[in-house]
């Protein structure tokens, strides 16, 4: 026997019970495949919907001077088109965009104003410590150029003054790039003007120099000169035998090396002079030379070794007084430049501080003048509200439709946000049930549902379980607080033009079917002390026989053991039955039928 029979003997026998000679109604088992759903009735809705709402800003709100006929199938070649479905007074709107747009102008010339000194600032503060900065530059040039690169290098570290602290190539790229963000600011101020008439004003207006106002990351020179510490520095060992090498090829060094070949000169003069004397003295003894000759001879000899004793007296002097002063006034020089460098860089940031405090104010006032007009021009499109997807028009978000405040048409006005026209999309349907709680659990998202409409019953259509509330249905509750039901959105498959929103249709929820199966009606099914029972007619005694039921719906309910095919079940318990003997089957028993003779 196929499975639709069976469903039509199910049908025919629900609604036409048999009956014995006792005027018992029964009801004669039978054995097929039995769909185990859940039957609700509900409405049809559609799933996703453009609710189209006022963003116009104002106390007495907007007036709507054209709109859409209500029920209007907007189209895909609308959306395509940009139909226009509603436009509201923008009159208003247009008179404060203009007069927004003078304020901005302002705010943008004032900003400008500043950006011009900031950069006048800058310029002379990059200037004044260029300057500086190549004077530090030179002194350490003139100090390495004496001292040699090793022992200025030496000294400086150990009185901890470091030669790259006056690197500034990093910090001039630094500045250099915030010097053009000026120029480039003003460039973008001097395409600002607004010129024109109409819609290309309001909606075109000034360049945005927010890009360029954005790279701009501020003054921020840090000092690098080191805390300056007393120190005593004896430059002279530098000079003294030995250490000459540490003096690199310095100024120091070539002026040590002249003083030290004139006294190896004064030396050689003072030697050969000495023995030129000496010989002139024999020879005088000897009656050879004259007395005038060899005074001559004595004045040379006294000359060289005055000028022997003069070098040697100059090399002294310069390894023990001059080099220590040449040195330390070289070094006093950078120490100074240094600090002139850091003295430059303060006033600078100081300065830049005052510019940045009076350019940032501006460029904030600039800001919100800026967004104010962003913010009317948004709402000067608002104005006029285009189809956006395919759907039916409906006024409205069906909340309103009693207010007479609220009634949507020409010529009404509509206060921001609130609903002016409502698009549900035709292509999504679905069918929003309320489901009980003793049943909401067997429910699970993709079960499928045969639906019948109540406008097309001829109809049949399918769909699937999208979607299972969490929680009972908060209106529900309010009218019928004991009763806990769930909202359920059935899924309509496919697209069905006649579909409308709002139409009654009825959903059966298909949990499972089970194949092969005996079925009786459950008013047959009994219990008595949690055990389940039905009453079977046999001629003219009645068995009360314990049953195992497999699953049911809201009609039958599948017998797993207990109950056979063609078997009468009587459709209401006898009112004089003995169930003293009853008992409920224990898990070990065997799935057959325990009978009680009645």
């Amino acid at each position: 026997m196929s499975a639709g029979a069976i469903l039509a003997m199910i049908f025919i026998y629900s609604l036409v019970p048999s009956t014995s000679s006792g005027d018992e109604a029964t009801f004669t088992a039978i054995r097929g495949t039995m769909s185990i759903d859940v039957l609700e009735g509900g409405t049809i809705e559609a799933t996703q919907a453009q609710i189209i709402k006022s963003k116009v800003e104002g106390r007495d709100g907007t007036t709507i001077l054209k709109i859409i006929d209500e029920g209007y199938q907007v189209t895909e070649e609308d959306v395509k088109n940009e139909l226009i479905l509603v436009e509201l007074d923008s009159s208003a709107i247009v008179e404060r965009i203009k007069s927004q747009e003078t304020e901005v102008q302002g705010a943008l010339a004032n900003l400008m104003e500043y950006v011009k000194q900031r950069e006048i600032r800058e310029s002379a503060n990059l200037s004044s410590i260029k300057d500086a900065s190549v004077k530090a530059k030179f002194a350490l040039m003139d100090f390495q150029k004496y001292l040699g690169e090793s022992a200025a290098q030496k000294i400086l570290d150990d009185i901890g003054i470091s030669a790259d602290s006056i690197e500034e190539e990093a910090g001039e790229r630094s500045a250099a790039g915030a010097s053009l963000f000026a120029s480039s600011l003003l460039d973008a101020a001097n395409g600002n003007d607004i010129k024109g008439d109409g819609d290309e004003v309001l909606m075109d207006g000034l360049s945005d120099p927010d890009p360029l106002l954005n790279q701009w990351g501020g003054t921020n020179e840090q000092d690098l000169l080191p805390e300056i510490r007393e120190y005593d520095v004896d430059f002279g060992k530098f000079a003294q035998e030995g250490n000459e090498k540490l003096l690199g090829d310095g100024d120091a060094r070539q002026e040590l090396r002249k003083l030290k070949d004139a006294v190896l000169i004064a030396e050689a003069e003072f030697a050969l002079k000495k023995k030129t004397y000496e010989g002139a003295v024999r020879l005088a003894d000897k009656g050879f030379i004259t007395p005038n000759e060899l005074q001559n001879k004595k004045i040379d000899f006294d000359k060289s070794q005055n000028s022997l004793a003069s070098s040697k007296a100059t090399l002294k002097l310069f390894q023990t007084y001059n080099i220590q002063k040449e040195a330390e006034q070289f070094l006093l020089n950078y120490e100074q430049a240094l600090m002139r460098l850091s003295r430059a860089k303060k006033d600078a940031i100081a300065e830049m501080a005052d510019s940045v405090g009076d350019l940032n104010r501006a460029e904030r006032y600039y800001r919100w003048e800026k967004k104010q007009l962003n913010d009317l021009r948004e709402q000067y499109i608002a104005c006029t509200i285009k189809a956006e997807r395919p759907g039916l028009v409906v006024y409205g978000d069906g909340s309103d439709r009693w207010d007479p405040d609220e009634i949507i048409r020409e010529g009404a006005k509509v206060r921001e946000r609130q609903a002016i026209i409502t698009i549900p999309d035709m292509r999504h349907m679905a069918v929003k049930v309320r489901i009980h709680e003793s049943q909401v659990k067997r429910v699970r998202k993709g079960m499928p549902v045969k639906i019948s409409v109540d406008a097309e019953p001829d109809k049949a259509l399918t769909g699937e379980v999208d979607n299972v509330g969490v929680l009972p249905d908060s209106e529900n509750r309010r009218f019928n607080p004991d009763q806990k039901v769930y909202k359920t959105s059935i899924k309509i498959t496919g697209i069905h033009d006649w579909l409308k929103p709002g139409m009654a249709a009825e959903g059966r929820i298909i949990i499972r079917i089970i194949p092969d199966i005996v079925m009786i009606p459950v008013q047959a099914v009994f219990n008595h002390k949690n055990v389940t029972f039905c009453c079977i007619k046999s001629g003219s005694n009645i068995e009360t026989r314990v049953i195992q039921i497999d699953d049911y719906n809201n009609r039958f309910a599948a017998i797993k053991s207990g109950v056979e095919e063609g078997e009468v079940i009587l459709l209401q318990k006898p009112e004089e039955l003995d169930l003293t003997g009853i008992k409920a089957l224990r898990p070990a028993d065997k799935p057959k039928a325990q009978s009680i003779e009645s």
